[in-house]
């Protein structure tokens, strides 16, 4: 089992993980959250579920990469409030953060700010640079990262899968951000 670690927000009381695979299922289970991880995926990227993240552990473990999960989660309600992942070659310091998401209900209250600090405090001693990208629309998550001293290092186009009014996955154009932070010693 991961170590499970306690957090008080806005006198609140919290819990966060960062897991492996080997573990993730376990984990969801013991904390009652299987319900709560499928809605906050579904509510971050529609077409996403709990077998997709899954999936991409394994596809990631097959190109010598690895997964972390990380999940805070609210301990009174059994809900998970925020979620983040991070990606990583075997023999690399840097890492890839995505799929970055607090839950509506929960937003606006410092955790999305606090979830990302404890990611980096809890990765740091491994990883020298973070790496993400953001749309170039979503200002709230710029400020955030460039609050945690991540750089705009360029501007690019992505493709990316977007739900329609008829609940088809369609494909859309954006402007996105890349994102870096380097940790100094």
């Amino acid at each position: 089992m991961e170590k499970v670690y306690d957090l008080e927000i806005n006198n609140k009381k919290y819990k966060y993980a960062l897991l492996h695979l080997p573990c993730l299922n376990n984990f969801l289970t013991n904390y009652n959250l299987k319900t709560s991880i499928e809605e906050i995926i579904k509510e971050h990227k529609s077409y996403y579920d709990l077998k997709k993240i899954i999936l991409d552990f394994k596809n990631h473990q097959k190109n010598n990469r690895q997964t972390i999960l990380f999940i805070l989660f609210n301990i009174f309600h059994n809900e998970v409030c925020h979620i983040e992942r991070l990606v990583f070659s075997n023999k690399s310091n840097s890492c890839y953060i995505d799929f970055v998401h607090t839950k509506k209900a929960y937003q606006n209250q410092g955790i999305g700010y606090l979830g990302l600090y404890y990611l980096i405090e809890n990765t740091k001693n491994k990883f020298k640079i973070y790496e993400l990208k953001v749309r170039k629309t979503n200002v709230h998550a710029i400020q955030l990262y460039t609050k945690h001293k991540f750089k705009i290092i360029r501007e690019i186009k992505q493709e990316i899968k977007q739900e329609n009014n008829d609940k088809n996955n369609i494909n859309k154009t954006i402007d996105v951000l890349i994102m870096v932070k380097k940790i100094e010693k």
